[in-house]
């Protein structure tokens, strides 16, 4: 796997941003991230499509914003998938959709190993 997270990414943000708002940022992202997660799991079928189309492009983007670059790829494909609004795709990304709670609380380590997560996190 690649990396986790973008540092240069987040480099940027703490030099446009100051180290202090880019870990608020994280704190509001992180939650928001885990309901999603819990919602595409729990959801994750072709009837739902559009609405787990939303959350998947919310996640995809919202982790792209912050560096969480595995994390946005894995909601990319899950995104792509209910595009397609196909048994055989929903069934095809099952592991994608496993792994996602994993990759996102792995990113969130590493970024705490970077310094930047809070006590909350």
């Amino acid at each position: 796997m690649s990396e986790l997270i973008d540092k240069q990414a987040i480099a940027l943000l703490i030099s446009q941003l100051g180290l202090a708002m880019v870990t608020e940022v994280v704190e509001a992202f992180v939650p928001d991230a885990q309901q999603n997660v819990l919602f595409l799991q729990t959801h994750w079928q072709m009837d739902q499509s559009k609405t787990l189309r939303i959350k998947s492009h919310s996640l995809k983007s919202s982790s792209a914003n912050i560096g969480f670059k595995q994390v946005s790829i894995l909601a990319k494909n899950l995104e792509e998938c209910c595009l397609s609004n196909s048994e055989h795709e929903f069934s095809k990304h099952l592991g994608d959709l496993e792994a996602l709670s994993q990759v996102l609380e792995a990113s969130i380590n590493e970024l705490a190993l970077m310094g930047i997560a809070q006590r909350s996190l």
